[in-house]
């Protein structure tokens, strides 16, 4: 193991769930609006998981207000503050969604 892979392994976090795509997430983003701070749901389905260690993310995509917004979330990074902070709920199988569009 080289000297890279020792200091990612220390700076992974163990608490976090496995994630698989078709699951249905709930995400705590942190939000600055000038001088105040809040945290903000975000909730959909996880289409994409990507990457292997400390790289490791996942895109989750939801429809609001009819429009398909993707936000991508590092696994192991503030994002998540805490992993109760998402709730995870297997889907029967990961849902066919519909072509994106250009525009």
């Amino acid at each position: 193991m080289g000297l890279i892979e020792k200091i990612e392994a220390a700076q992974l976090k163990t608490d976090r769930p496995q994630i698989r795509p078709g699951q249905t997430v709930e995400v705590l983003v942190r939000v600055v609006e000038g001088d105040k701070e809040r945290q903000q749901k975000f909730r959909g389905e996880v289409i994409n998981v990507r990457g292997a260690g400390l790289r490791q993310s996942f895109t989750v995509r939801k429809i609001s207000e009819g429009v398909g917004v993707e936000r991508t979330f590092p696994v192991h990074g503030p994002a998540w503050p805490r992993s109760r902070s998402c709730v995870t709920r297997r889907s029967a199988a990961p849902s066919v969604l519909p072509p994106r569009q250009d525009g």
